[in-house]
């Protein structure tokens, strides 16, 4: 391949004649380029004699497209090389980045620092090394047609006779001048000399794709006096890919008739295409609302759906920044595009865009409702994965509306279609909504049976995250329910997809999950084997908190199992993490697992100020369920001790901070406060019974 033609400029304009480079960045860089190999030098005497002026690096935006091309003639450049040098702490800093010429196209950055110490040999090393990794980024994006344009570029291609003609050079001049190229998104504008083949739409799309051009404009060729090219117009659609539920709204469909427009655009009308396409968006809502555009009838509007269609398309991804009255005209250009088209899916989707402009607005019935009418528009015309999306975006609606039945309603509707066009990703996706619509609403059996459906779904697609999330949730809902042996098959195929992720934090969780069922069922020994594990796992992981968990289980273990020292430690453990992490409700309970144990040894003081740590703890959580089964912990205690009346106290009050029932049987509760009553007037009546107190 040629080598690649690189001239090299100063990062801004500058006042002097020529720019000013105090840290001798610009000879170095130079002698540098001149040892490259497959990099040729154009001397910026060169580029100013052909352009009139030193290039900056904004120069495609300081000067028009047309002029840059016809001053590239003789020059060929390829590259513009722009260097930035700052001394900042005794470190020249020094910014170089690649752009494509004439375009502007970034190629490649790069930041180079150099400490003032430093002897000049290494700086310059440290330089050389920048600029040869930058000069290779820069050759990697070069193509046989030049260099296509980046994401986030707004890329303009212009297809136009030659521009030899000056005449005709100058009226092309004139019709990009219409449009506000550097506007809030500058664009970046990429000039070529060969008119398009028919058809149009093809073709235009075809380069647009090739290139990563968002729009292409096509000016009619050089005609014996003819006067000002009219142009065509194309915005690059927007790819529909699986999953659909990944479809982010509102979408430019890749139907000729919403991207590609053939009608042709005199110079006259060119300001609305600037409108439509790329002027700030608050001016050109003002230049429209002044407009006849919503008249009926208006040929701007109804011979040029594809170009008001992108317009709406714009506005709707950003509209956070728009007023309501903005947002309203943008709903009513899309009730005149409805209108103005005739195929019934095409109408489909323009229903669905709008419906999504009514959501982001509020307007929750009038969205509800453009969905439904784009869902039967698209089943009708068998466009499934239209009517997938609406199903899908009418379902979410519902349920943030909370209106259950009906989301479930449209998400089965929406796996319906999502199977027709063999989506299983969204398929799972719906599956796993209406799962957990049923459990908001209670319905415990065809939550348990869909969250199974879709944990299969997800399985058989190997996005074994989701699946483990699923399993993960319906052990728990068997373990609630006592059903160890579902719930431990749950924890199994759960650690199962843990280890398909090779992920060690949920391995260590499924371990963890499968050793407190074992505890729950009394089954120590495999217990103690899985908490274990889990342990290990946490530990690797520096979990802290997972541990101090852990270790509370593996306590509680070691307490069945009739080992008390060893549980002591294991809650001391814990507790010592939770302290350190100031984690309260860890604190609460290793407390009160540490008074349980000292009451088997009868140590009644450090059962009460166990008790007292644990409540301390409790109120700063706020916790009433918690405190007032703290302060019934601490009443049994006490009357074990023999200190009746205060335990008596502490139990009535704390029945009382519960709302009357601490285990929801209060029959059984106020029948042991009436037995312990006649016990308590008893002591009353025993002389020198006064110390209790």
């Amino acid at each position: 391949s040629a080598a690649l033609r690189f001239t090299i400029v100063s990062q801004s304009k500058s006042i002097a004649a020529a720019p000013q480079d105090p840290y001798n960045v610009l000879p170095r860089l130079r002698a540098m380029m001149r040892e490259q190999e497959g990099v040729q030098w154009v001397p910026a005497d060169s580029v100013r004699a052909q352009v009139g002026d030193y290039l900056s690096a904004q120069f495609y935006q300081e000067y028009e497209p047309v002029s840059l091309l016809q001053a590239d003639r003789p020059l060929k450049l390829d590259v513009v090389l722009s260097y930035q040098a700052v001394m900042k702490r005794d470190t020249l800093r020094v910014w170089l980045e690649t752009k494509s010429f004439p375009e502007g196209i970034l190629l490649g950055a790069t930041e180079v620092r150099m400490p003032k110490k430093q002897p000049t040999p290494q700086q310059n090393q440290a330089l050389a090394t920048a600029l040869q990794d930058l000069l290779l980024q820069t050759i990697e994006k070069h193509q046989l047609f030049g260099f296509p344009f980046n994401e986030t570029d707004k890329g303009l291609m212009v297809f136009s006779d030659s521009l030899v003609d000056s005449a005709y050079a100058e009226q092309v001049a004139r019709s990009l001048s219409h449009l506000d190229l550097n506007g809030e998104e500058p664009v970046k504008v990429y000039l070529s000399e060969s008119p398009l083949e028919s058809p149009f739409c093809g073709q235009a799309l075809d380069a647009a794709e090739e290139r990563g051009a968002a729009l292409v404009m096509a000016l009619d060729p050089l005609a014996a006096g003819s006067g000002t090219p009219r142009s065509l117009w194309l915005t690059r659609p927007d790819k529909r890919r699986m999953p659909v539920v990944s479809w982010q709204l509102p979408l430019l469909p890749d139907d000729a008739d919403f991207h590609c427009d053939t009608a042709g655009i005199t110079e006259a009308e060119l300001p609305y295409v600037n409108a439509a396409l790329f002027q700030h968006l608050p001016k050109s809502l003002a230049f429209l609302k002044e407009s006849t555009l919503l008249e009926k009838g208006n040929p701007m509007l109804e011979n040029h759906v594809s170009l008001w269609t992108a317009f709406a398309v714009r506005a709707g991804r950003n509209l956070s920044r728009m007023p309501v009255d903005s947002l309203i005209y943008v709903t009513k250009v899309y009730d005149r595009l409805i209108e103005s088209v005739k195929s019934p899916r095409q109408k489909g989707w323009l229903y669905l865009n709008q419906a999504a402009l009514f959501e982001q607005c509020g307007r929750n019935e009038e969205a509800l409702a453009a969905f439904q009418r784009a869902d039967t528009l698209f089943t009708s015309t068998h466009a499934l994965d239209g009517a997938g999306v609406s199903r899908w975006r009418r379902a979410s609606l519902f349920s943030r509306l909370k209106n259950h039945s009906s989301s479930r309603r449209e998400f089965a509707r929406a796996v319906q279609a999502f199977e027709s066009i063999g989506d299983s990703s969204s398929m799972a996706d719906a599956t796993y909504k209406i799962a957990m619509l049923y459990e908001l609403d209670q319905h415990t059996e065809e939550a348990r049976a869909v969250y199974l459906k879709a944990a299969l779904l997800y399985d058989h697609l190997h996005r074994s995250y989701d699946a483990a999330k699923i399993y993960d949730h319906l052990g728990h809902i068997e373990r609630v329910q006592s059903n160890s042996r579902e719930a431990m098959k749950h924890f199994d195929a759960y650690l199962l997809a843990a280890r398909e992720m090779h992920s060690e934090p949920a391995m260590a969780r499924a371990y963890f999950q499968i050793g407190v069922t074992h505890l729950h069922d009394g089954q120590y020994q495999q217990a103690l084997e899985n908490l274990q594990k889990a342990m290990d796992l946490f530990e690797l992981l520096g979990d802290s908190l997972a541990m101090a968990r852990t270790d509370i289980n593996l306590g509680a273990i070691k307490q069945n199992l009739n080992r008390p020292d060893e549980a002591k430690s294991h809650y001391l453990a814990a507790l010592q993490i939770a302290e350190a992490k100031q984690d309260t409700s860890i604190s609460v309970l290793c407390n009160t697992n540490l008074a349980e144990l000292a009451l088997k040894t009868q140590s009644w003081d450090e059962v009460q100020s166990r008790y007292d740590r644990a409540m301390t703890m409790a109120e700063l959580l706020q916790n009433k369920k918690e405190q007032a089964a703290i302060l019934y912990a601490k009443g049994l205690a006490h009357l074990k001790e023999g200190r009746l009346k205060t335990g008596y106290a502490e139990l009535k009050q704390a029945l009382a901070m519960a709302g009357g029932t601490l285990s929801g049987d209060a029959e059984k509760e106020q029948e042991f406060m009436r037995k312990l009553e006649p016990l308590i007037g008893d002591i009353h009546t025993i002389k020198g019974s006064s110390h209790e107190p």
